[in-house]
């Protein structure tokens, strides 16, 4: 039943973001090279699940090895930050359920502080659709945005990683990294 409401409650704020002309297609006016992407400034939102988060983890504790990942800062669910067991980046932005209205969209004055910077690249690191981070990728306005392959993503993105269901989370989070060049 809570798969079905939360499904209607998409369905319903896509029609009206549509119908309000708050969400278009992204249009792409960057390009990508071999190399990956050119970016001075990056944010990665984290999953809200325990379980992609701690593969998220990973992910971040791989690159505290890069060098150049002072130009990365992160966004993550205060409830998952308590739980990683390694030492955190200091460039982590955090929030909570506060900061979150009633419909599961980031308040105003959130996106206001967490886009204070602008952001080159913005990455929703979410596998399965998300609608909070999806919709907080769009209102970055930043020129770069991505996500995972899903029935909506084409509306927030305008590159989207296509994971196949056998494919390891893992794999999409390491073909991120050599798209961002990090």
């Amino acid at each position: 039943m809570y798969k079905f409401i939360n499904y209607v409650k998409i369905k319903g704020l896509i029609f009206w973001f549509q119908f309000t002309q708050q969400l278009n297609q992204p249009n792409f006016t960057g390009k990508i090279s071999q190399t990956g992407i050119k970016s001075k400034k990056i944010l990665m939102i984290f999953p809200e699940e325990k379980k992609n988060s701690k593969v998220a983890g990973y992910f971040l504790k791989s690159l505290d090895k890069n060098e150049n990942n002072n130009n990365i800062d992160f966004l993550i669910n205060k409830s998952i930050y308590h739980s990683f067991q390694f030492n955190l980046p200091i460039n982590v932005k955090t929030y909570n359920e506060h900061q979150v209205n009633w419909l599961n969209l980031p308040k105003k004055t959130f996106i206001d502080n967490i886009f204070d910077e602008e952001y080159d690249v913005v990455v929703d690191m979410h596998p399965k659709f998300n609608f909070f981070s999806a919709y907080l990728t769009l209102k970055s306005r930043a020129n770069t945005r991505i996500g995972f392959l899903s029935k909506y993503s084409y509306l927030f993105y305008n590159i989207e990683i296509d994971r196949k269901n056998t494919e390891f989370i893992e794999q999409s989070y390491l073909s991120l990294k050599t798209l961002l060049n990090i």
